[in-house]
């Protein structure tokens, strides 16, 4: 009998990673009884009795009124039983985190920390997407100081205390600026505060990328991978150091997936409460964000599928209703907002084309390109589809790093175990790739990939999904959780195959190295500021430097009060000058400090808006005298730009002269800053002009540099701005 050689190198007969936390608990089927039926009626009732008594209205106005003044309430309760379910489920997560190794611990917390600095450290801080950003934060102000879920048309702070006079419901969700308004409640309204929940959402983020690596993979290295690859994203850096709402977005739904892995390890009540009050929480953070709770049923679908059989889980999903039914009012009462789409917000053709006007060739822009004419004309490579896949493998500004997205692929695709042999022969070479490409934990992957496809694939048909639109990049933050999933199991993959040759800590210290090579070439990218955005990102600088000029008891009209009213300047929309000049006249006579007027951004870039307008009449209703004038320009962009920072004293009077008179402080407009007749197409606003406008910038970078005006004016002051573009 011939004697088989033995093989040189020891096959990998590791069988697929076990699905749950290392092990699932044996626990009985949920069973029913006359109490939960019982129960699960009263909630069922009460929440009818929510939904038809405190949110019914027969007009869109008077229902966004109710629930701007009943979201706080129901966030409150919310975030109450979110504490309470982490508290009672305390014991769990000490149990849980004690089957950890110590030296996972260990380099989990220096991953998480490294994300941490690298965002709050190195990437620069300020904002990106104007001016939502000041307007999460004026709504977080209204809802700690004011009680109302609502955007600031005016609002006056007098002693201390900020005083909502007028606001306007606003088409975003609330949770993010209700996370804001817990800080601004103890502390006040604080930017910098407001970027550390940012800074901290990116941290917990690795950390959940961990923990729900570990629950659907078994595997501390993998985790680790999984978790140092998010890590490293730049987008992530470059995203988490602002006022954006996607960071936070991410981590709840992240957290949601994580709790319902959590309550299918171990069902129990606990568990099931901690699960509906994280999920209420997460659906409220963006429109999309109500489909985490597909992949959420896939999971229990999956590994728990007799809870459907009970009524313990509707118990929860009643409970859940319960606590958002001002959200569905939300949705339902913008349903009609065009979200600055003249096209619809989701169609199938925004695949394939944008819809732009520099972008479509000659064809009629009241009808979509069919593909085949896509196709014809190169059109295709404007739409959502070939523009995110570009994202991840050529994407010239460097946002993600190229090799995670090939890691992506292979991780989707392998996973199970290694058999090498030194003799490879037909029958080996198939078993090796059985092993390898098949004998993979399926449902895990399912799950990741479900979670992917929807935070990825719903941008795809929304009209402005496309990561390269303006400052839509953001978007992306949605699915780097699972991409770095997918990443982390073919790091894990390649890592067991170099324990053939080296020993266990030089093989993780070899794919280690690896990843942190590939993030060095990518830390330019975490550190620049961006090219979106510069026109109304030097407006921003200009208003805040006004405001360290301004004496105590003042009043600022802007197209953006948020901007003042999160400074502690009290703030009222600039058409108040047109339509209600009589009330800012009591404002001048009121206040101390004076009253003054913001040219800024609006005014600036839409030469025949109603923002313009509002501007000119209220000028020609006040005599007022300009104090800061700021000329821009873009080493890019032909255009030159005006600022300008204006007091107003008081009404004019027939008495006063013709109204074009100039009294002899005022100094006019020169006529070489005067802003040429041209409008700029996917600008600083980008969706519509209007101020909770989901924004999408320029493709401009601010770097400033103020050169001294050669000649003062009496009362006053004229800067030349220049601003250049930097490569990222």
């Amino acid at each position: 009998m011939e004697e088989t050689p033995p093989d040189i190198l020891e096959p990998d007969t590791e069988s697929p990673a076990p699905p749950g936390f290392w092990q699932l608990h044996s626990c009985p089927p949920p069973q029913s009884s006359w109490l939960l039926t019982l129960l699960t009626i009263l909630l069922a009732v009460i929440f009818t009795i929510i939904y038809r008594f405190l949110f019914y209205s027969t007009s869109v106005g008077a229902l966004q009124d109710r629930v701007a003044r009943m979201a706080p309430l129901f966030l409150d309760i919310n975030f109450g039983l979110l504490v309470l379910a982490v508290v009672i489920n305390f014991k769990d997560f000490r149990s849980l985190g004690s089957q950890i190794s110590r030296q996972t611990w260990v380099l989990l917390g220096l991953i998480t920390l490294a994300g941490f600095l690298i965002t709050c450290l190195l990437a620069p801080r300020t904002h990106r997407i104007y001016y939502d950003e000041d307007i999460y934060g004026n709504i977080g102000l209204c809802i700690s100081h004011a009680g109302r879920a609502v955007m600031t048309h005016q609002g006056m702070w007098s002693d201390g205390n900020y005083i909502l006079i007028e606001g306007t419901f606003n088409k975003q969700a609330n949770a993010y600026p209700y996370l804001l308004s817990l800080i601004y409640r103890v502390t006040g309204p604080s930017e910098t505060l407001s970027y550390l929940m940012n800074n901290f959402a990116i941290a917990a983020s690795i950390l959940t990328v961990f923990f729900i690596s570990l629950f659907v993979f078994g595997k501390e290295s993998l985790a680790l991978y999984a978790s140092l690859i998010f890590a490293t994203i730049p987008n992530n850096h470059r995203w988490g150091n602002t006022m954006a709402a996607e960071p936070t977005t991410a981590l709840f739904a992240g957290l949601a997936i994580l709790s319902t892995l959590f309550y299918v390890q171990r069902p129990k009540s606990a568990r099931l409460l901690l699960l509906a009050a994280v999920t209420a929480l997460a659906v409220q953070f963006r429109m999309e964000s109500v489909l985490v709770g597909g992949v959420m049923a896939l999971i229990i679908v999956l590994w728990r599928p007799t809870e459907y059989l009970g009524n313990r889980l509707y118990l929860a999903v009643l409970l859940f209703l319960i606590l958002i039914p001002h959200h569905f009012c939300h949705i339902y009462s913008v349903r009609d907002n065009k979200w600055g789409s003249d096209h619809g917000k989701f169609a199938l053709h925004n695949l394939w084309t944008d819809m732009r006007v520099p972008n479509i060739r000659g064809h009629d822009q009241s009808q979509p390109l069919s593909l085949r004419n896509a196709l014809e004309i190169g059109e295709f490579r404007d739409g959502n589809l070939y523009q995110n896949i570009r994202f991840f493998f050529w994407d010239d500004q460097h946002r993600f790093p190229v090799p995670y997205g090939w890691l992506f692929l292979l991780g989707l695709l392998i996973g199970g175990p290694i058999r090498l042999y030194h003799d490879w022969n037909g029958r080996k070479l198939l078993d090796f790739a059985k092993g390898f490409f098949f004998e993979v934990p399926w449902r895990g992957k399912a799950v990741i990939f479900s979670w992917f496809a929807w935070s990825w694939g719903i941008f795809l048909f929304f009209y402005a999904g496309s990561y390269f639109y303006g400052a839509d990049d953001r978007f992306s933050l949605l699915c780097f959780m699972p991409v770095s999933i997918f990443a982390g199991v073919a790091v894990e993959k390649f890592e067991r195959i170099f324990r053939h040759w080296l020993s266990g800590w030089q093989a993780a210290t070899f794919a280690t190295v690896f990843l942190l090579m590939v993030y060095s070439r990518y830390i330019p990218v975490s550190k620049g500021i961006g090219h979106e955005a510069w026109l109304a990102r030097a407006d921003h600088a200009f208003a805040h430097d006004r405001i360290a000029e301004l004496p105590p008891d003042s009043v600022v009209l802007s197209h953006n009060p948020s901007i003042y009213n999160l400074q502690g300047v009290s703030s009222v929309q600039t058409w108040y000058g047109k339509q209600e000049p009589g009330l800012v006249q009591s404002l001048i006579e009121k206040h101390s400090g004076g009253v003054y007027l913001h040219w800024g951004f609006w005014a600036t870039i839409l030469e025949n808006s109603d923002h313009r307008s509002n501007v000119l009449e209220t000028l020609k209703n006040f005599h007022h005298t300009y104090l800061k004038t700021q000329r821009l320009t873009h080493e890019t962009d032909k255009w030159e730009r005006t600022f300008h920072w204006i007091r107003l004293h008081g009404r004019r009077t027939p008495a006063s002269g013709n109204e074009g008179q100039k009294l002899e402080d005022e100094v006019p407009i020169p006529s070489e800053l005067e802003q040429p007749k041209r409008t700029i197409e996917n600008g600083a606003g980008g969706d519509e002009p209007e101020e909770d406008s989901e924004i999408n910038n320029s493709e401009s970078t601010l770097e400033e540099e103020v050169e001294p005006a050669a000649e003062k004016k009496s009362k006053q002051q004229s800067s030349t701005v220049r601003v250049y573009g930097t490569p990222f």
